[in-house]
Order: structure tokens, then sequence, then C-alpha cells
């Protein structure tokens, strides 16, 4: 507890094309690594022993910059409290690790921002001591106004330390990444794609390599690559004997352009670096920010994107960074991008609003019959819901449509009909009388014996009866529920509707196995898991719809958390409740017809006391059904 998250620390470092190497103590007192070939160390560990410590000091005065994070070097290898890092160079005394603390100073203030760190409690640390050495810079501080993050000069080089560890909490790490910019503006090779890595290597004569990833696994790159200094011969070794690759040298800076697959990389060879003089690093660092809004708003022209005004502020950029007004340049280069995207987000959303109309016809016209055509629209109607979700699964599901209008019959699952849900005779009054189901003969049993949470007594503890009926609107769930507890008259009912009695209903409107997995291991395989046709929706025994909020997890791939429209009634028995539901079709998308299938489980939670903790569930098929969708019972709609 209390040291730097180098996991999160690293994917920050990764996508700004910083590489980070490990350096061990051990290797140091070995001799087989030196501090000398680095130019910025990064310390987070605790415990450090003192050698290493004097090392460090050394190294920082001789022109190194440390950057620390919690209590670095806080103890020795021993445990025993040294702290010789922070004092010698900052003059913080009594650096301690005290969780308890948090809840009273826990909010770091700098820069006008405040950064809570309570829910990070866990690492935090601060200094007991009073006195700064002179000259160090106080950045932030605690509520209380101890110092929390600082910054001072040592020697020929210089430290930064954040008493908050790095890693686990968003806004520090940024803090951290301001920082290592401050040091190193540039990395020796960037590229405008946050995930792809170019990796820098020279051999023993001086020439040098570039090694370039896309570890992207579903998309296609063509990144700006820029590398500090003059590279009049690069070479890409990954084509055949090597292939010339075009190249400009500008501001000191070799640009070009490579196209990579998902997951391709490949090696060119750079030969020997010419320096440049021109211009500084911080200079050199706004040209690349422009070279890379630059290209975005040619290739975007290119494909017939009407640009003028972002051509005018990517002028207006380019004045700055001559100015050095790095800051207003870096702005420009942000509104240009935001500007872009939201034209380019526009232009997709309209794109696919007219492809949803063309296949929405297009099923019509198809051979399928009713059942297969009634599958086909529910689908497209949630890619068409998606395009103001996320467009991308939009896109993906549309997609799938257009696949299955030609293919000669849609698959489904194969398993048998559990049982039949028979069209409604007349009206259906939801008001939690059953009285008007006496005529439905098909009645399915939960019994207690079908918990997989929890351990019931017996039935009379919790078990229950249930039926089915449909219209061309809604589909009408009846419960009998025997409950020897009903939890319906507390004055305050829990605020999470599994944690009382409630019914909870599931359907996987599809009937299928699962959409196919896009990318990684099983890609194209049909997942048991939810995605846009299955829907959990939940009734509680207060006879109220339960509307959860997304950060519960409790939603299909569409972020549906509850049907809207959707009606319950509930009434007390002597043996328990009972509960009618009414779910409108079109909250699942689904204009029904006779003969159509669907998956359908359903789960009954039982709790006896007002502790709001979840107590016992029985459920009708399948096992943990609010995560996976495998082994639902399947139901036909008959006339």
């Amino acid at each position: 507890l209390g040291s730097v998250n180098f996991k999160e620390m690293h994917k920050a470092m990764f996508v700004q094309h910083y590489n980070l190497f490990f350096v061990n103590d051990r290797s140091l007192a070995a001799g087989t690594d030196t501090l000398d070939d680095y130019r910025v160390i990064i310390l987070g560990q605790a415990h450090v022993q003192e050698d290493l410590q004097d090392r460090l000091l050394a190294w920082v005065k001789n022109g190194g910059t440390l950057i620390t994070g919690g209590g670095a070097g806080a103890y020795n290898k021993f445990g025993r409290y040294s702290g010789k890092i922070l004092k010698e160079t900052l003059g913080l005394t009594e650096v301690e690790h005290d969780p308890r603390k948090a809840a009273e100073i826990g909010v770091i203030r700098c820069g006008g921002r405040e950064i809570d760190l309570k829910k990070q409690a866990k690492h935090f640390w601060y200094s007991r001591g009073k006195g700064l050495k002179a000259g160090v810079k106080v950045l932030g501080t605690y509520t209380d106004g101890s110092p929390a993050l600082l910054s001072a000069s040592y020697g020929k080089g210089k430290v930064y330390a954040s008493l908050f560890p790095f890693g686990w909490h968003e806004e520090v790490t940024a803090v951290f990444v301001d920082w290592l910019k401050e040091v190193i503006p540039l990395p020796e090779a960037t590229c405008d794609e946050p995930l792809v890595e170019p990796v820098l290597r020279q051999d023993k004569e001086g020439n040098r390599y570039l090694c370039i990833t896309n570890v992207n696994w579903d998309k296609v790159v063509r990144p700006l690559f820029v590398l500090d200094g003059n590279y009049q011969n690069v070479v890409d070794l990954g084509l055949g004997s090597g292939i010339p690759v075009p190249t400009k040298v500008r501001q000191g800076m070799t640009t070009f352009t490579r196209n990579l697959d998902p997951g391709e990389g490949t090696i060119l060879w750079l030969g020997k670096r010419q320096e440049t003089s021109r211009p500084d690093a911080k200079a050199k660092a706004a040209w690349v920010g422009y070279f890379a809004v630059e290209k975005k708003v040619v290739d975007c022209r290119k494909e017939g994107m009407a640009l003028d005004a972002e051509i005018k502020v990517l002028a207006a950029m380019k004045e700055d960074i001559e100015k050095k007004k790095y800051a207003e340049a870096a702005l420009r280069g942000r509104t240009i991008r935001r500007s872009i995207e939201q034209k380019s987000d526009r232009a997709s959303a309209d794109a696919l609003v007219v492809t949803a109309k063309e296949l929405k016809g297009k099923i019509d016209a198809s051979k399928h019959d009713a059942v297969s055509r009634a599958r086909l629209h529910a689908l497209r109607n949630m890619g068409e819901y998606a395009i103001g979700v996320d467009r991308n699964k939009a896109e993906f599901y549309l997609n799938t449509v257009r696949g299955r209008i030609n293919l000669p019959e849609l698959s489904v699952r194969t398993v048998e009909i559990d049982f039949q849900c028979r069209k409604a005779r007349g009206p259906v009054k939801v008001d939690g009388d059953l009285k008007e189901w006496g005529s439905i003969k098909e009645w399915q049993t939960i019994s207690s014996s079908q918990a997989w949470l929890g351990k019931p007594d017996d039935d009379k503890d919790i078990s229950v009866r249930f039926a089915t009926m449909w219209d061309d609107n809604y589909l009408y769930v009846a419960i009998k529920a025997a409950d020897d507890v009903v939890m319906n008259q507390a004055k305050e009912k829990s605020p999470l509707a599994h944690a009382q009695d409630s019914a909870e209903i599931h359907l996987n409107v599809l009937d299928d196995y699962g959409l196919p997995k896009e990318g990684g291991m099983g890609d194209g395989l049909p997942q048991p898991i939810y995605g846009p046709d299955d829907f959990q929706f939940i009734f509680d025994s207060y006879g109220e719809v339960f509307k959860p909020d997304m950060s519960l997890g409790l939603s299909n791939t569409l972020g549906v958390t509850w049907a809207r429209g959707s009606k319950v009634a509930v009434r007390n028995t002597t043996e328990g409740y009972d509960i009618e539901i009414a779910i409108p079709w079109s909250a699942v998308f689904l204009k029904p017809v006779a003969g159509y299938t669907l998956g359908f489980t359903m789960s009954i939670n039982d709790c006896d006391h007002e502790d709001g903790n979840y107590e016992v569930q029985i459920t009708y098929r399948g096992r943990e059904v609010c995560f996976n969708t495998e082994g639902w019972a399947r139901v036909r709609l008959t006339e």
C-alpha cells in the first residue's frame, strides 16, 4: 500500500510514447546497469536501501530529474524510517502513510482545482513536518495547508514530488504526465496514434532503428511519425529486401506515414541521426501538435468534408507557434479536432440513419416468413436506436441485419419450446386481480429448491406460479407468490429492488445464442452474454417499476435499464402476494406475430428482513441470469 501504481503509470506514458524501463537496484549494485543512461527516474517505492538513496541524490546533483510519488524512500530495506531523499532535496520530514488522515485533509488544491482523494484513502501519505528548504515550490496543498505537490532544484538537477502516489487517481497521474513533459517535451520518436508504439534502438555503429507496432486489434491506422533530428534515408525492412520510405524534414524533425493493419508491426532502418539546430524542445513539441492537426485536416478534406473555418484556425495555430505562444496554439489545435469530430459524428450518424431506413424496405421485400421478418425488424430497430447511443454498435447491428437478409433462414436456438404464450382474447386490465387469468391453463412453477442464491426454508418461505399472455402492444405476466414474510409494508424500502421482495423478468428477444464476438479470442462466435436484444426488467412488491441507473450494470448493451411504459400492480394474499405486469413490446424493439419465439426466464427475490441485504433468489431457468443468457426457457407466441 502507498506505492505508485506502475500499471496505470505505464498506460499514461504509453499513449504519450514515452519509453519506460525498470531499473533493478541489484543491477545497479552489481554494475550491470547505471543511472547515467537515464534522463528521468521515477521513484514510487517506500522502502529503498540507503546506498541507493545516496546514488539517486548524487545522480540528481549531476543533472538528473527525479520524480517521486507517495513516501518514496521513507523507509530503508529493514523498514526503519529514513526519508533521506525527501528531506535532503525538499526538506520534507515525518512523512507518513495514514489512510485515516485522508478523511480530514484528503483533497489536493492546485492550480484552481481540487482533487478529492478520499475514495483512494488507503494510498494516502502526508508530512507532519513544518519546514521546507529554501527555494522549494509548493505546487499543491492538502486542505490543512500541508504540502502535497512540490518541486525544487537540487544541484544541477531537479526533483518533483507528489505525496499521494501516482496511478491511483486519474488527476494525480495527469500531474505526473505534465511534469514529465516539462522535462522531456518531446520523445525522440512519436506519432499521432495513441495505440501505436514507436520504439527507437541504436546499434554499436550508431545506426538507429525504429520498431513500430499497431496494438489496436480492430483498427487500421495511418500514423504520422515524427522523429527528432534529420534522417535522410529511411527504409522499411519489413517489405522484401527493404523499401525506401518518403520523408519530410520540417522544423528540425523528420516526418513520414505508414499504413498498419490491426496488430501489424515493422522495423525501419533510419541510419545515423543528424543533429539540427532548430528549434528548441518546447517549440518542437508544439510543431508536432501542429503536424498532427494539419494531417487530420488534409485527410478529412480528401474525404469531402468542408473545413474552411478550421483551415483559418490552423493558420492562426501556426502563427502562435512562430510567436512562441504554445498554450494558445495547443488550444486552437484542440478546437480544430473537436470541430472535426463533431462534423464526422454528424456525417456518420446521418449515414447510419439512411442505412436503417433502407434496411426496413429490404426486410419487407425479403422472402423470409413473417416470424423471421419480425426478428430482422427487431434487430434493425435496435441498430437504429443505437445510433444515438454508440455508433460503432449501431453499425455492427445494422451490418448484421444486412448480412442476414439474404440468408435462406435465420439461426435461432434449437432447444425445445418450454411453454406457449397465448394471445389475450380481449383487453387485459393490470390491477393485480388475477381472476381474468383463470382461463390460462399453462402455469409454470418456480419452487424453493430452484434457489441459486441463499437457502429458503421451504415453498411457503418462497415459491411462485406464473403465466403469460400477449397482444399487439404488451407482454403480460401474472405471478402468484407464496411468501411467508411479505416486505412491502416497510416505511422505507431498500433502494435496491433485488434486496427486497421483487420479480425480475428476463427476455432474449432474438431467441439466439448471442451475437458474434468482435475481435480477440473467439472472434465471430456467439456469446451467451447480454447483447442489444437481452433485457432485465425488475418490478417490486410495492407495485413499482425499478429504474436503475447505468452504474448498477443492470442493462443490455443499448443501455436499456427498464421498460418504458410498463405497468405493474400488486395485491397481498393470505399466502403471499400476486403481481400483474405488462411490458410494452416497443420497449424491446419488437412488433410481435403469432409463431414468434423468444428466450424467457424469471427470478424472484425474497427478503424477510429490513436490513437491505440480498437474501434469496429463485430462478425459473439458468443461473446468474443478470449476466448470462445461457439455459433460458424458450417461449412461443400463439393465437
